[in-house]
């Protein structure tokens, strides 16, 4: 890619796809956002804070700043990935970033 190398991973997380739903069971009675990510076919998107060309902003640094929000708890699946690229976005932009570690798992 024009940013930088890309990796290939299998489909997965297909906006409208059963894949992309939210979990039956989380209980969200209190979020006010659910940020959608990855959706821009010519970048790929680890990190919740911006697309993997490092310049395009997802709008939660804002959204969080707006708030006077000064600290993220992260959890999912791709610990490796999307949860340590966005811990590492957040501590960059001057977050305090809390990883549920037992709420992710590492690729094998």
């Amino acid at each position: 890619m024009p940013y930088g190398s890309q990796t290939l991973w299998p489909d997965h997380c297909v906006q409208g796809s059963q894949g992309a739903e939210l979990h039956r069971d989380l209980q969200l009675p209190q979020a006010e956002l659910i940020l959608r990510k990855g959706f821009r076919r010519a970048i790929d998107s680890y990190s919740a804070f911006f697309e993997n060309d490092r310049t395009t902003a997802t709008g939660l640094a804002g959204y969080l700043r707006e708030r006077n929000l000064t600290r993220v708890f992260l959890a999912g699946l791709a610990y490796d990935y999307c949860v340590g690229y966005s811990a590492l976005d957040a501590r960059r932009l001057g977050f305090d970033a809390i990883i549920l570690r037992d709420a992710c798992r590492a690729s094998t």
